[in-house]
């Protein structure tokens, strides 16, 4: 249960038979009961503990193999823990919420990150908004499990904290980054004040002297490595082999690459500049928080034209300024209105209409002298 960094595997079995599996090379068994429903297994180069147990039939070790036999329903729980006192805490949350109680309350947490966080999707991007997803549940669980102490082996720990944190906020996420943020200061963390730009910048609320910097600046990557990882291979992201870096990458990378989002909350204000060539020909951003604003974002494009539908969900009203990405603007309408220049600036205060026309400016026409 990763969403709750739970590290739990369960298998209900209907019906009765035999399974097996190797003992891994690196485990030795520490303890079995005489009924053969429970088998504990350490490493000898670590603390790191292994339970397996079952609800009904037999568990046995034989030849570096694990044997299971049931002749009915039943379940098997594996339970993975960095040491006794950790597989002690596990246990003892299963007893009290049972495996029915930790199920609600993962899907409940997976539920709140998808809805209090950023989504989006785009017909360029295909699997860009299962991507997205994931790297909120992975962030959230990492940082999660860092702050609480239950994940020591972090590559580059400080950097890699910093970067989750980073992506929390971009995604609109901003419990765990202010959490660490308030046990992290005066750390001297290398990358320390551009995160606390960064949380001015998404939430205004950090006591950094300097001038927030606008996600343009901060080189976000470019659009084919935000695709390429949201695209990467399901194996990948199932075995954890996308690294906080990447993690990060792909949350900030979105909302600066693909959609040119330069959030100012101090000042109340964000900048969008979608890249409409690599987003296609419709695209959405949701729930796009910048301080206590929460903004909707509706992209279609039809021929030179790039209609921009921008809600204002909740909050106060925000200054918003749209342009896109690459292309020039000839011709501006806001609300049915047409306005000069080639940028869209309003205040969002409910639901604007917004049409970007494409192309270079006609010339000027001549005047009669």
């Amino acid at each position: 249960m990763t969403a709750l960094d739970i590290p739990l595997f369960a298998w209900e079995r209907a019906l009765g038979g035999t399974a097996s599996w190797s003992v891994p090379p690196s485990a030795e068994l520490a303890d079995a009961d005489e009924t053969g429903s429970r088998l504990v297994f350490r490493s000898p180069a670590s603390e790191s503990r292994l339970l397996l147990e079952v609800t009904a039939g037999r568990l046995a070790v034989s030849d570096s193999r694990i044997t299971w036999t049931n002749n009915g329903p039943a379940r098997l729980v594996v339970i993975a823990a960095a040491d006794d006192a950790d597989l002690h805490r596990t246990t003892d949350l299963l007893g009290r919420r049972g495996l029915a109680g930790l199920g609600r309350q993962r899907a409940q947490h997976a539920e709140q990150l998808h809805r209090g966080g950023v989504a989006m999707r785009a017909a360029g991007v295909p699997g860009l908004d299962d991507a997205v997803e994931w790297a909120k549940v992975r962030a959230d669980a990492l940082l999660g499990a860092r702050l609480a102490g239950d994940l020591d082996e972090l590559p580059d720990a400080a950097a890699a904290e910093i970067r989750l944190a980073e992506g929390l906020l971009a995604a609109g996420l901003t419990h765990l980054p202010r959490t660490y943020h308030r046990r992290a200061a005066g750390r001297d963390l290398p990358g320390w004040p551009a995160f606390e730009r960064q949380l001015d910048a998404w939430t205004g609320e950090s006591d950094a002297a300097d001038v927030p910097l606008p996600m343009a600046e901060a080189s976000p990557p470019p659009a084919e490595a935000v695709i390429e990882r949201a695209l990467a291979p399901a194996s990948d992201i199932a075995c954890g082999g996308v690294d906080a870096e990447g993690i990060a990458s792909l949350l900030v990378g979105s909302l600066g690459s693909l959609w040119g989002v330069n959030a100012d909350a101090v000042h109340g204000r964000v900048t969008l500049a979608p890249d409409v060539a690599t987003l296609g020909g419709s695209a959405a951003l949701s729930r796009l928080r910048v301080g206590r604003s929460v903004l909707d974002v509706r992209m279609r494009r039809r021929g030179e034209v790039v209609s921009l539908a921008v809600r204002k969900g909740a909050g106060p009203p925000i200054a918003v300024d749209c342009t896109i990405r690459g292309a020039s603007v000839r011709e501006v309408l806001i609300d049915g209105h047409a306005v000069g220049g080639a940028r869209a600036r309003f205040e969002a205060r409910e639901s604007h209409d917004i049409q970007l026309h494409l192309g270079a400016e006609p010339p000027l026409s001549s005047s009669a002298s």
